[in-house]
């Protein structure tokens, strides 16, 4: 069906791309960084284990919460108003619909609960294999009743809160925590899901390097993947250049506060990751090598959001070049490229196309 192509494209794969840095994630320590006989061994004990398969299904329900919430942000934008005629079918055309829309999201979820549910099957584990097969079933079920519900109801007009707008008029937000102020207020889940999966990352590697001592490179990739995880909230800061406020691009600044207002959302956005490696960076190191790591990941974040001026305003148009920049810095460190090296040449691309974008534009 036609409607279900096109409800999939607007709401199941922007959910992908926006999501993006969370997966990439998931996929160098699901595919790269776990061998299949560590994947079997983790599913066996999920399978066998009544505890570790409800630690499992905790963390798909925060997953599917962030599902969910993406789906009505998509449902109540302007631009995908159409989206409601859904209502007007019938009610097994709307649960075919909205149910294909929650499995295509869903399907991590899915392909890893039958990837588990065969060693339950084969360790006769019946009752971790029914209350696997239940949650699968309500997880799928349930949104797409609320999704229903939500449809069916009246668009309307939320009131403003009193004390949030008599708040902003005795304070004034500077213009460089606009950016980072806009982000916590329409995209507070992905902010708080994309930092505390950055986070547990990063301590991951600290805690590793801490048990295991290796060379620097193993910090190096560690910041790299933590850095690559916030592209999309870097895309979002991004956007709210160039959509929100445009007309700032003709105001008299100079170019130390237009550097300001600018990059200083990025410092902002990196500030938990940046406390967190201060925090558990093992103590046999350097600090020029902490110092090191702080600076790459400021650079590439900074170097992410100067690309958004070269390639692309939307994420999917330009994803693969992102995929290649992260296997190119990956490379580099790979085979011992100094990151303060990685990080000037970063900052030099940044620089130059900030100063080249306000040339052409002001130009």
């Amino acid at each position: 069906m036609r409607h279900v192509s096109i409800l999939l494209q607007t709401v199941a794969k922007q959910f992908y791309i926006q999501n993006s840095g969370f997966f990439l994630l998931l996929l160098f320590f699901g595919i790269g960084f776990l061998s299949g006989k560590e994947h079997v061994a983790i599913a066996s004990s999920v399978a066998q284990s009544p505890m570790l398969l409800l630690y499992t299904m905790i963390g798909w329900s925060i997953y599917l919460w962030a599902t969910f919430r993406f789906s009505l942000e998509a449902f109540s934008s302007k631009e995908n108003l159409w989206i409601r005629n859904v209502i007007f079918y019938s009610s097994r055309e709307q649960w075919n619909i909205l149910l294909t829309m929650q499995a295509a999201l869903s399907a991590p979820i899915i392909a890893y609960g039958a990837f588990t549910g065969i060693f339950m099957f084969k360790y006769h584990n019946w009752i971790n294999l029914g209350t696997l097969l239940s949650y699968i079933c309500i997880g799928s079920v349930l949104p797409v009743y609320l999704y229903r519900k939500h449809l069916a109801q009246p668009i309307s007009n939320t009131r403003p809160n009193r004390l949030k707008t008599a708040i902003n008029k005795w304070i004034a937000t500077p213009a460089w925590l606009w950016p980072l102020s806009n982000l916590l207020h329409t995209r507070l889940w992905l902010y708080l899901a994309t930092k505390a999966l950055s986070i547990a990352v990063l301590i991951a590697f600290q805690v590793i390097d801490d048990i295991q001592v290796y060379d620097w490179r193993w910090q190096a990739i560690g910041m790299l993947l933590v850095s690559m995880a916030n592209i999309t909230l870097i895309l979002e800061l991004f956007k709210f250049h160039k959509q929100s406020v445009p007309w700032m691009i003709n105001m008299p600044l100079s170019g130390i506060k237009r550097v300001i207002i600018q990059w200083s959302g990025i410092l902002l956005l990196m500030l938990p990751e940046i406390w967190v490696l201060i925090r558990y960076f093992p103590s046999e190191r350097s600090a020029e090598l902490l110092l090191s790591l702080i600076i790459y990941g400021l650079c590439i974040g900074l170097s992410l959001f100067a690309s958004f001026f070269i390639f692309s305003s939307e994420a999917e148009d330009a994803l693969k070049k992102y995929f290649y920049f992260f296997i190119s810095l990956f490379l580099l460190s790979l085979f011992g490229v100094p990151v303060i090296l990685t990080s000037l040449l970063l900052f030099a691309f940044t620089f130059t196309v900030h100063i080249l974008y306000y040339r052409v534009n002001l130009d």
